[in-house]
């Protein structure tokens, strides 16, 4: 069975955890061909995609999905399989979407919302998260910076936070807390460009909050080394606010309802984490023996401020080495994109023309 892997993105060597990195996805893609019995042939989005619908492949399987996407699916034959790996929230609730959703023969959700918690999803629907890469070749850029973080000891620091502002959330509630931990005399470091912090706010009218003068911005995001050693690291989530209710309405460019990249790289690098309490954690295995967890959200961001204060003072030291190791053995047996994409492949396999027949 021959699969077009169509990619959203082009983009490569970004971070450990891209999870549209086009080179790491080539490489699998050629480690599973080898196998037989699927084919999967890799199409990047900045090579032309006018005469994919006539190429003779038996199915296609997006990787995030866009305009493109929802155009050709409509060209599909019914001989032809479709498969979706993406953040599929959107997809779920917006009718444009229903005819692409009912059409996919398996939607690899890694919306934690749309996958799991709500049923907006196709019967199709099987909730698949990110993930980060394994082996991981770091770029120049980041042995680079590595040599330039080196100058900087992350254990000095009372608690890591390795992110950007965030600056399409009107309420800016990175900056909120990070100050408060800062008024509260934490050491803070804020690993990240400083770019990344100094961009001017989306809302129109809205004043930017700057970071308080005490916080130490890096510069560059945090390597290897630098979460290893952190003496805590601060993970702030993408589902890190809670609703009452779930808007009917979502742009996917300003939210997004899953788990990002920063868990996967703390997990991978084996750093101490400190990070919310959800199902969504919860679901990739972690517990109080791979890290620390608090459970305040953002819509009480004093809260939020005292609980994490409290617990990056008080935990235990001598438990932080156990912790480490637990939580890098526990992604590197459950959470690398190698396995995702064996998983992909397996369902794939298991629903090739042949397979199928055998099934009616």
């Amino acid at each position: 069975m021959r699969i077009a892997v169509v990619l959203r993105k082009a983009q490569t060597g970004l971070s450990i955890a891209d999870e549209h990195d086009a080179a790491r996805i080539a490489a699998y893609c050629r480690a599973l061909n080898a196998r037989g019995g699927v084919t999967l042939t890799v199409i990047r989005p900045d090579q032309r995609r006018r005469g994919l619908a006539r190429s003779r492949h038996d199915g296609y399987l997006f990787v995030g999905v866009d305009a493109f996407t929802r155009r050709f699916v409509d060209s599909l034959s019914d001989a032809q399989h479709l498969y979706i790996w993406a953040k599929a929230y959107h997809m779920a609730i917006d009718p444009g979407w229903r005819a692409v959703v009912s059409r996919a023969k398996r939607l690899f959700d890694s919306c934690y919302l749309s996958g799991v918690e709500e049923p907006w999803g196709s019967p199709a629907t099987r909730y698949l998260p990110t993930a980060f890469h394994d082996p991981w070749p770091p770029t120049a850029r980041e042995r680079v910076t590595d040599l330039v973080n080196r100058r900087i000891q992350p254990e000095q620091f009372d608690v890591v936070f390795s992110g950007s502002g965030r600056w399409v959330r009107h309420d800016q509630y990175r900056q909120r807390l990070l100050n408060r931990l800062a008024q509260m005399g934490l050491r803070i470091c804020v690993a990240a460009p400083r770019s990344a912090w100094e961009r001017r706010h989306q809302q129109t009218g809205q004043p930017t909050i700057l970071l308080d003068p005490s916080i130490r911005v890096l510069g560059n995001w945090a390597t290897a080394r630098f979460f290893h050693h952190a003496r805590c690291v601060l993970d702030l989530p993408w589902l890190d606010t809670v609703f009452a209710t779930h808007p009917p309405a979502h742009d996917p460019n300003h939210s997004v309802w899953g788990l990002g990249w920063n868990i996967f790289r703390m997990g991978a690098y084996g750093a101490q984490v400190l990070t919310y309490d959800c199902p969504a954690n919860r679901q990739l295995g972690l517990d109080e023996d791979h890290c620390l967890f608090y459970r305040s959200d953002v819509r009480n961001v004093e809260a939020l401020a005292e609980e994490i204060a409290g617990i990056a003072r008080g935990f235990n030291e001598q438990d932080s080495a156990a912790r480490r190791a637990k939580i890098s053995a526990l992604f590197h047996a459950r959470h690398r994109y190698l396995d995702r994409w064996e998983l992909i492949y397996q369902e794939i396999l298991q629903r090739t023309p042949e397979r199928d027949a055998c099934l009616v």
